[in-house]
């Protein structure tokens, strides 16, 4: 819609009911906003698409941390062992990431 309106704005409307470009030029597409740090997994430093938290307390992307638990029972944030290996889905934060990546320009 945004773009419909944009290239719609870029005419007007003559007496003859035909369109003419306009002298506005069109505005440029907004810069995509910075990645908050927070929706980025510590293993990969991608936007995480199901994030989960560990005992550590750290959030990581399931995919990612599963491989790290298949050879390792340390954190990969702080190298001291796990109390538990138990993968909880975290779907506030995975909300919240979806949020923001509908808000951002595609690219």
């Amino acid at each position: 819609v945004r773009l419909h309106d944009a290239v719609f704005a870029a005419f007007q409307k003559q007496p003859n009911n035909s369109l003419q470009p306009s002298n506005t030029p069109l505005a440029p597409a907004p810069a995509p906003a910075p990645t908050p740090a927070e929706y980025l997994c510590p293993i990969t430093q991608m936007v995480m698409l199901d994030p989960v938290v560990l005992a550590d307390g750290y959030f990581y992307e399931r995919a990612a941390i599963e491989q790290w638990l298949e050879h390792h029972s340390t954190s990969p944030m702080t190298n001291t062992p796990l109390a538990s290996l138990i993968l909880t889905p975290c779907f506030q934060l995975r909300s919240a990431i979806s949020e923001w990546q509908l808000h951002q320009p595609t690219r």
